[in-house]
């Protein structure tokens, strides 16, 4: 690694600056991990160099899987943890398993929902298992056709076509128009 100015100027005096030096950049060992492991192992890593961390079978890396010396003589980042990932199994009320993982429901597992007849969809009908077990972007909700008040005011009107209309909402003493 360059120590010292990349440009040097020449000026009536002379050179400004001293003249630079090139130093080797090395890292220590990064940390172990439990239930994982790195490689290559090695005493000391040089610029750029490269360990990548893997987990024990079951478990799941949660962080940068690789990590390369930088210029400061420090990994690029704090090394990662091994986890196991696995989200509670899914249910809908008003609606159903469609197709998908079954449990348990390990990391990257997908589930998709249908709602019964006569009732609509209110968010993704897919879902994955993030890192976290928890599912991701979060469980639809199967609203009886017709009764699908949002917190704007307004009423989500669709039946099993797809088709969706937004229709203002006007509630007047307790009912309805």
């Amino acid at each position: 690694m360059l120590v010292g100015q990349s440009v040097l100027r020449c000026e009536v005096q002379g050179w400004t600056g001293r003249v630079p030096t090139c130093d080797e950049v090395k890292c220590v060992t990064p940390a172990e991990i439990v239930n994982g492991r790195f490689s290559p192992k090695k005493d000391f890593y040089g610029y750029r160099e490269v360990v990548r961390y893997s987990c024990n079978k079951g478990l799941e890396l949660r962080g940068s899987r690789d990590l390369f010396c930088s210029e400061d003589g420090k990994f690029s980042s704090a090394a990662p943890t091994c986890v196991r990932v696995e989200c509670k199994d899914p249910v809908i009320i008003n609606g159903f398993w469609e197709s998908g993982s079954r449990p348990p429901h390990k990391y990257k597992a997908t589930v998709t929902f249908k709602c019964k007849p006569e009732y609509t969809m209110i968010g993704k009908p897919t879902v994955t298992c993030n890192i976290d077990s928890k599912w991701s972007p979060g469980l639809p909700k199967c609203t009886k056709n017709g009764n699908a008040l949002v917190g704007n005011g307004n009423a989500l009107v669709g039946g099993l076509t797809g088709a969706v209309v937004t229709i203002p909402i006007l509630l007047v003493q307790n009912y309805w128009m």
